[in-house]
């Protein structure tokens, strides 16, 4: 049994060498892109997207680095995460990464320093407020002539003119059919998602896109109010689950991936696209399997 235990060890070691070099060379050529196309962005002031969207599955690869393998190394991926983030305009990761910084500051005080639940219903009323003011306070109409008068209440560099948008556009659909919706990843159908804006406000994407960008109006879109407390009960009861069973570090590590995920999908793509919601699951099960993996040793 020790020779079988000794032999899986060194399986799961070299498993998480291999994965932790890849993060390393995925950081690397990105960055090469990047600082290759460097003088290109800043002369015609274009975004570089082509890595916009996978930075923000290896930003969180690269969060989670110090808790799979320790050594002096992680620093630089660290390092060079920030000005990839920045040339890439990668904005969803980087308020994924500012929500998860924030819910791991909280832990931390309610694990060390006072255990007052208030402090996490504080926050919450916070939270639910700004974005309730938000809501409340999106560009009305979207005719044309409105388009081109709209001033916005909601500040521009808060909420970018193209999101305020399409959130408006989404939420008046979602006043028309509340409870069920119109369909899982059918929000491409209905009537008006892809007209143009009109707004000299959009740049290069006059659209009004197939989803919302902002997983929680996407649900309520497509499924309803009745398929949001389904999916809000599922998320909470499987990650509840993983956390009961994590130690501290554990715990840390999994609020870190879980606030970072759906901070950054409030602004991000569609939630339905199979590559995002598998990166989720695979990268749960992973932290879960760590967990398991030191608690059994113990």
């Amino acid at each position: 049994m020790n020779i079988s235990i000794s032999k899986n060890q060194v399986i799961k070691d070299r498993l998480v060498h291999y994965f932790v070099l890849s993060i390393y060379l995925n950081l690397f050529i990105v960055t090469v892109f990047n600082f290759i196309n460097w003088d290109l962005k800043f002369i015609d002031t274009s975004e570089i997207k082509r890595f916009k969207g996978y930075l923000n599955i290896l930003t969180i690869l690269v969060l989670i680095l110090p808790f799979i393998k320790k050594t002096k190394m992680n620093i630089f991926p660290y390092l060079v995460l920030i000005p990839n983030l920045w040339l890439s305009n990668c904005n969803s990761a980087i308020l994924g990464v500012l929500i998860a910084l924030i819910a791991l500051s909280l832990f931390y005080i309610y694990q060390n320093i006072f255990r007052f639940k208030i402090l996490f219903y504080a926050l919450f009323f916070i939270a639910l407020t700004l974005s309730s003011q938000i809501l409340l306070n999106l560009p009305e109409n979207l005719d044309k002539e409105s388009i081109q008068t709209q001033k916005f209440i909601v500040p521009t560099f808060l909420v970018d003119v193209h999101r305020q948008y399409i959130w408006s556009f989404s939420i008046k659909k979602i006043s028309e059919k509340p409870l069920l919706g119109y369909g899982p990843d059918t929000s491409n159908f209905i009537e008006g998602s892809q007209e143009i804006i009109g707004s000299k406000y959009t740049g290069t994407m006059p659209y009004i896109p197939s989803h919302p960008h902002n997983f929680i109006l996407e649900i309520i879109l497509d499924t309803g109010l009745i398929g949001l407390v389904g999916f809000i009960f599922f998320i909470f009861y499987y990650n509840f689950k993983i956390f009961r069973k994590s130690d501290d570090k554990g715990k840390f590590l999994l609020i870190l991936f879980f606030f970072y995920f759906w901070g950054s999908s409030l602004v991000n793509f569609s939630f339905w696209l199979g590559w995002w919601q598998v990166s989720y699951f695979f990268i749960t099960s992973l932290i879960s399997s760590f967990n398991l993996s030191k608690n059994q040793k113990t």
